[in-house]
């Protein structure tokens, strides 16, 4: 198995997320507080940026894991 995390700055989560779901900053540092991040990541992506870029990043990397 391969594990990909993607993740966003705190600021850029912080923003979608009380965009997306109308939530306050406390709200938000709960939920964030709860996630556990996992032990064993093969590839971080980062998501500071625009869909098209996340998706492009997404690409990429399924034609290096493909190439492996």
């Amino acid at each position: 198995d391969i594990v990909i995390w993607i993740e966003a700055s705190k600021e850029e989560a912080y923003d979608r997320t009380a965009k997306s779901r109308n939530i306050t900053k406390e709200e938000y540092e709960t939920i964030i507080s709860l996630q556990e991040k996992p032990k064993k990541i093969d590839f971080t992506i980062e998501n500071n940026g625009t869909l098209d870029e996340l998706e492009k990043q997404i690409d990429d990397l399924i034609s290096k894991i493909s190439k492996t």
